[in-house]
């Protein structure tokens, strides 16, 4: 979900002298490329939600507040919110993985 990000235009300027090698400063990738890749990435995700587990999509839905919603920079504490949820959200994923899917009932 980098590329959500990272295919902004103030996230290209800021890339192309933090971090050149990135396919987007460098050339390699366009920002248009980067927003067919998330058109194509994100109804197979939404597809392996209702599959998997119901946490991947908050953490889809997290990541396009923050990035292209730009909740990042809207408020600080939205900003903290925001990345509070996403900690539950990966936290989530890691103790699904770890306990076994589908052998235990973490409710």
């Amino acid at each position: 979900f980098d590329i959500a990000r990272q295919r902004l235009p103030h996230s290209v300027i800021e890339d192309s002298v933090r971090k050149p090698c990135r396919t987007m400063p460098s050339g390699r990738t366009s920002p248009d490329e980067g927003r067919w890749l998330l058109l194509a990435v994100i109804p197979a995700v939404i597809f392996f939600v209702f599959v998997l587990s119901g946490m991947t999509l908050a953490t889809v839905g997290l990541t396009w507040m923050y990035n292209d919603l730009e909740g990042a920079c809207e408020n600080y504490i939205l900003r903290n919110i925001i990345n509070a949820f996403g900690f539950v959200s990966y936290s989530s994923g890691a103790t699904i993985v770890a306990a076994g899917y589908g052998q235990y009932d973490l409710n």
